[in-house]
């Protein structure tokens, strides 16, 4: 059996992770035990990413993005310029406010941090917006997984 690129190895690996969260995709991912199609946009398959990254980020406070996006782009097939358009989307409504809630509660929360962050982020965001109008998705893509890799090799080994 000839091996596979490693870009597919990467894309089944999230298939299979999805997978394993999730027994209602599993009669579209198997067949015979390999996946053998992608999950079509569908509003049902689209809420249950909502779910499970909205869960992943409140529980590790992580943004969201790190799963929406690749979950975009692989499963769903969209582009990476859509991806991350589609995941700014996201942000518009105040869709972490229960999370947050649930932290402020506990008081976990420097309301004073999170104003200059949001700030710079509001201001950095539309910076961003536009560099990455100048890329082309392949490079885009390449630097959004380097990124990723870059923090996750911190967060190991620091």
């Amino acid at each position: 059996m000839p091996s596979k690129p490693a870009n597919e190895i990467g894309s089944d690996f999230f298939k299979y992770t999805l997978l394993f969260l999730s027994p209602f995709i599993t009669e579209k991912l198997l067949k015979v035990g390999i996946v053998t199609e992608v999950i079509h946009m569908s509003y049902f398959y689209l809420f249950l990413l909502g779910i499970i990254s909205g869960t992943v980020s409140g529980l590790l406070g992580i943004g969201g993005a790190i799963i929406i996006i690749p979950a975009l782009v692989y499963i769903f097939k969209l582009s990476q310029h859509q991806a991350q358009g589609t995941s700014i989307a996201i942000l518009l409504p105040p869709i972490g406010l229960l999370a947050f809630l649930e932290y402020y509660k506990a008081g976990h929360i420097d309301l004073k941090i999170a104003a200059f962050v949001a700030l710079g982020f509001f201001l950095g965001g539309f910076l961003g917006g536009y560099l990455a109008q100048q890329f082309p998705a392949i490079i885009l893509r390449k630097i959004f997984g380097f990124f990723l890799i870059l923090i996750a090799l911190y967060m190991i080994f620091e």
